[in-house]
């Protein structure tokens, strides 16, 4: 039975961990909250949803929370689980820190250091999910008491697998950090067995090539100013836990930082988020360290640090406030509408390769020529329209990424046997027919007008005259640019 005062430091406890945790939650909010996040999201979802959709698929486990996500709350529910994964993160490395560890709240300092370093593919991602899954093994077996440890982290090295294959060094990562609590033979069969079961994910062999992928030619942005001094700090503490470590025979403890430490810096800086995660046990022999040398940390020093990392991740989310007025949350800012309402219900369509994802994302696709499905005909009009006389399209809808269907649109928006017929944040529609006079812009600025908030209005609209732009609709544009300027007027006066 607990003492009075098992229970009242038990109390106080939980206390500082909610304190901790909503203070790592604001800053999160500020600093990722308004990541533009949606169309990448839509792309995984709609590629997930042109496989079948496929339980079996690379990104069926992120797609399928996603989807479900937007279902309940459209792109806001993608904002919010954006924040919450990498919130959950780091809150599973701060529970299961000893209450002696908590003094001063010194385990805040590293906390807030990982949101400032924290980045896009910290949140609603592949990336983000693996590291999420690998912390909450961490978060459950690291004070022991599990059976069979070992057995569980080759099955959460599976998943964080499948997920990204960006995860490869979080699991190294992760079986270096634990290689002091387990005997020899443990890490023999935690190796084995967590190598085989990587390969059987979706992935298949290739998870080798897409880490490579992933590794090199997948980089995030590059760390600021603030984020630079923060990751500083981190290396300093990291240098001092190394020594304290190796003294204790837990060297592993502060190796597995230094692992995800060399994988950003041999160029992909989302590893970045991931080592100051890592990192955040580490603080405490790090003080330990410094007592040994005869340096005392003393109140107002953990206090100094601590107000220096909060300032840090005010100074970050006070640089994204601009990113806050700019974000849109409409589903027709990543959902095909006016184009698809104006599609006619019969014949056949073409959808450039790069839009078939946001076509699938908006609802079942019509019926289609599976054979010009080739990055090469938005990009050369004499070719699709070799394939054009053999298919004879009825309409074709352009969307995504206006760099794969450019070439493509133009020929059609100065053709005479072309017709544009309605545009949107997403794409345009053509359909077959004699060229006329200049295309409407009142559909697109009626269903702006009816959004609430100046930055989805203004979004829907810049988006919109992109579009008119690619197709040659010049005065369209025009139009489009000087409606979404003036929402944005409006909004700032």
């Amino acid at each position: 039975m607990a003492t009075a005062g098992q229970q009242t430091g038990n109390w106080r406890h939980r206390l500082v961990l909610a304190i901790a945790g909503a203070v790592v939650l604001a800053a999160m909010v500020g600093v990722r909250g308004p990541d533009q996040i949606a169309s990448a999201t839509a792309g995984t979802a709609g590629e997930w949803l042109l496989s079948g959709p496929s339980l079996w698929h690379p990104l069926a486990p992120q797609a399928a929370i996603a989807q479900a996500a937007y279902a309940a709350a459209g792109p806001r529910g993608w904002q919010n689980m954006h924040v919450i994964v990498a919130w959950l993160a780091i809150v599973c490395w701060l529970l299961p820190l000893p209450a002696k560890d908590w003094r001063g709240l010194t385990p805040l300092i590293p906390a807030l250091l990982a949101v400032v370093l924290s980045l896009p593919a910290a949140g609603l991602s592949g990336f983000g999910w693996a590291v999420l899954v690998l912390s909450a093994w961490h978060a459950r077996t690291v004070r022991g008491g599990s059976a069979r440890t070992e057995v569980s982290f080759a099955a959460a090295a599976w998943l964080a697998a499948w997920l990204s294959p960006g995860a490869l060094p979080l699991i190294a990562a992760t079986a270096i950090e634990n290689s002091s609590r387990w005997s020899r033979r443990q890490i023999a069969f935690a190796a084995v067995l967590g190598t085989a079961l990587i390969h059987l994910t979706p992935h298949g062999t290739s998870i080798w090539r897409d880490a490579w992928v992933f590794f090199r030619w997948s980089p995030q942005a590059s760390p600021g100013f603030v984020a630079t001094i923060a990751l500083l700090f981190g290396v300093a503490v990291l240098a001092l836990a190394l020594r304290r470590s190796f003294s204790k025979g837990q060297t592993g403890k502060a190796l597995a930082p230094v692992l995800l430490l060399l994988a950003a810096w041999c160029g992909q800086s989302a590893y970045l988020w991931a080592a100051a995660v890592w990192m955040i046990p580490l603080w405490a022999p790090a003080k330990e360290q410094l007592r040994d040398i005869g340096v005392n940390v003393r109140w107002w020093m953990a206090t100094s640090l601590l107000l220096a990392a909060v300032a840090m991740a005010a100074r970050e989310s006070a640089d994204n406030l601009n990113s806050w007025f700019n974000l849109a949350m409409e589903r027709a800012t990543v959902e095909p509408t006016l184009t698809l309402a104006a599609r006619p219900p019969g014949g056949r369509v073409y959808i450039n390769p790069g839009g078939l994802a946001m076509a699938r994302f908006a609802g079942p696709l019509p019926a289609r020529d599976a054979s010009g499905e080739t990055g090469r005909l938005g990009r050369e009009p004499r070719l699709w329209r070799a394939q054009d006389r053999q298919a004879r399209y009825d309409t074709v809808w352009l969307l995504g990424d206006t760099a794969d269907y450019a070439p493509l649109a133009r020929h059609l928006g100065e053709s005479i046997d072309w017709r544009l017929a309605a545009v949107d944040a997403t794409g345009l529609l053509f359909v077959r027919g004699r060229h006329g006079e200049e295309f409407p812009t009142e559909p697109a600025q009626q269903l702006a007008r009816g959004m609430v908030g100046a930055a989805n209005r203004t979004r829907f609209l810049a988006d919109s005259a992109l579009v008119c732009l690619a197709a040659q609709a010049l005065p369209e544009a025009g139009e489009l640019s000087r409606s979404a300027a003036h929402k944005s007027d409006l909004s700032s006066s």
